[in-house]
């Protein structure tokens, strides 16, 4: 079974929304729905999930992550980087990385030089 139809299949019948789902994954209905639909719209690029995302995921579902990677057809998995670890975020901090790695490398530039102005703006008024 791939993961976006065992997402899908569990929600229906569970009769959950994809925000309700998402929201006991503790991921965005945005990364629910491009994983339902296994690509990024907007990059047209496959998703592959990180083991703390399926982890999330299988806890929604009411099972463990063994089980869930038993029931899954050949799933890439993306594997947590050991500083993530270390750093805990939040689900709107969470969402802020996704999009920025979903960006072009010409607009994360763009969001950059955006972040560096706001954060020199903010330092000059801390002074």
């Amino acid at each position: 079974m791939e993961l976006r139809t065992f997402i899908n299949s569990y929600r229906k019948k569970h009769d959950l929304t994809m925000e309700e789902f998402a929201k006991l994954a503790s991921l965005s209905k945005g990364y629910i729905s491009m994983l339902e639909k296994g690509y990024n719209p907007q990059t047209g690029k496959k998703i592959i999930p990180s083991i703390s995302a399926l982890n999330n995921i299988a806890k929604a579902a009411g099972t463990d992550l063994d089980f869930l990677l038993k029931v899954l057809d050949d799933i890439e998995v993306s594997l947590d980087s050991p500083i993530q670890s270390l750093i805990t975020t939040n689900q709107q901090e969470e969402q802020l990385i996704f999009g920025y790695r979903n960006l072009s490398p010409k607009n994360q530039e763009e969001l950059l030089a955006y972040l560096d102005m706001k954060l020199s703006l903010q330092e000059k008024q801390d002074l």
